[in-house]
């Protein structure tokens, strides 16, 4: 059997030797598409950060006025069972509708 011998360590490493003068080639074409795509990305970011602050802003708008027309509506609700709890006991006093009353009387009467 042969015996290989190998140089430079393992077996299985294969790379180029990276040294201080590490050099990008980048197209020009991909560097414009790339600042294109970046502030596209940035646009896109703070209007849609505009949008939130804005719909934050008409929710809170619509909060306040939720609960104004809740308060009136219950102001109003409690002025409509007072005005019928006063004409109820107005029917109560002036027609006598217990037909149990209406046995004592007659017993009274009598």
């Amino acid at each position: 059997m042969e015996k290989k011998e190998y140089k430079g360590g393992a077996r299985s490493f294969n790379g180029a030797k990276i040294d201080d003068s590490l050099q990008i080639n980048l197209n020009i074409k991909w560097l414009i598409q790339i600042i294109c795509g970046i502030s596209l990305l940035t646009y896109s970011y703070f209007r849609l950060e505009n949008k939130l602050i804005e719909i934050e802003r008409n929710l809170s708008i619509a909060q306040e006025q939720l609960t104004d027309m809740i308060e009136k509506h219950k102001a109003e609700d409690k002025m409509k069972v007072q005005q019928m709890e006063e004409q109820l006991q107005w029917f109560q006093k002036e027609l006598d509708l217990n037909p149990m009353s209406w046995l004592r009387k007659g017993k009274k009467r009598k």
